[in-house]
């Protein structure tokens, strides 16, 4: 992931502006004996420096062509104002003013759900806001993920292990499977001791027990399982 992404938000950002624009303000009114020539220097100043910062904080609420021209895929999210862009076969994340957030490094980048995208980097996965911001270090690399649900995804972590995390990547709880199929019609197919259920896509609870010996993925809200030899839905 991107190490110089700080320093790059740091000098990019309009806050640095801001402070400056503020220590700019107070050497006026301590260097300039004339108050009333203090008061006009700062009005002006007050004026440009305000429409200045405006202009550095406000994001155009359509991104332009040429920008996008500088890629070759690219997909917008208008509701947050950026765009997933892809450059040379890898993606990453610009703002509509064309700001990279997150450098073209991802093998991909998939949609954005509840203000997080799931990102696919060197057999990985890892998770960034709308800003490119992502967790560093290794603990916040998944071998699978979800997209996030009410706050939360399930990931399968470097120790084989299944948790499900909040937006921080903090483990909210761990899943006591030995396997977790993927999600279809809101369900997924679990193991553990060599029995299967089900967990529920929305919160990852269990809905129904890992008692039966074999199942069939939930299609429009039923499933065919198998207990010794019989088979129900």
């Amino acid at each position: 992931k991107d190490s110089d992404g700080f320093m790059t938000g740091l000098f990019s950002s309009p806050y640095l502006y801001i402070i400056l624009y503020i220590i700019v303000i107070a050497l006026l009114f301590y260097f300039v004996p004339e108050k009333g020539y203090v008061w006009i220097v700062t009005s002006l100043f007050l004026l440009g420096g305000g429409i200045f910062i405006y202009s550095r904080l406000r994001i155009p609420d359509q991104i332009d062509k040429e920008i996008l021209a500088q890629y070759d895929k690219y997909e917008t999210v208008d509701s947050l104002k950026v765009a997933i862009v892809c450059k040379d076969g890898k993606w990453g994340l610009i703002d509509y003013r064309g700001e990279v957030l997150q450098k073209p490094i991802c093998d991909s980048i998939g949609k954005f759900h509840d203000g997080m995208a799931k990102a696919h980097w060197s057999h990985e996965f890892f998770y960034i806001n709308h800003k490119g911001e992502s967790k560093e270090g290794s603990k916040f690399m998944y071998r699978e993920a979800t997209d996030y649900r009410n706050g939360m995804a399930l990931v399968y972590t470097r120790n084989t292990e299944y948790h499900v995390i909040d937006k921080e990547g903090n483990a909210i709880r761990q899943l006591p499977y030995t396997k977790i199929h993927p999600f279809q019609d809101g369900y997924a197919k679990i193991e553990k001791d060599n029995f299967v259920g089900y967990i529920r896509q929305t919160d990852f609870q269990e809905t129904i027990p890992a008692i039966y010996n074999a199942s069939y993925s939930v299609s429009e809200g039923y499933a065919a399982v198998e207990k010794e030899g019989k088979w129900g839905i």
